[in-house]
């Protein structure tokens, strides 16, 4: 026979006392210790801790939200054209993009101030 169906358990904890919980994990406190201030299963904790600074991992972005938007405008009007560009092209062009952000000193990191010491 089979088994009956298992629901889940209701939350014991609330949405604020977990983003407490991992606003104080983030400004020093132990993880153990905020789990237990606020209530909040240390397991719970930690995978929320790990999945924050998964999500931070990974390269710098070359362009932000905004020059991003351009760039989809500008690519939908050169394929409206007929000058579409290729993966490659596009690469360069972005590329070309960041090299002018950092020539004119719009969002320069120290990391690209190296890379890139023009002027």
């Amino acid at each position: 026979m089979s088994q009956p169906f298992k629901t889940k358990r209701p939350r014991r904890y609330t949405e604020e006392a977990l983003k407490d919980a991992l606003s104080a994990v983030e400004n020093g406190m132990g993880l153990r210790e905020a789990a237990r201030v606020f209530k909040v299963p240390r397991n719970t904790v930690s995978r929320y801790v790990q999945d924050t600074k998964a999500r931070r991992l990974g390269k710098e972005r070359k362009l932000n939200d905004f020059e991003e938007g351009l760039l989809v405008d500008l690519l939908k009007k050169f394929g409206n054209t007929g000058f579409s560009l290729n993966k490659t092209q596009l690469r360069i062009f972005v590329d070309e993009m960041g090299i002018a952000k950092v020539r004119n000193g719009i969002g320069v990191s120290s990391r690209n101030r190296k890379k890139y010491p023009f002027d």
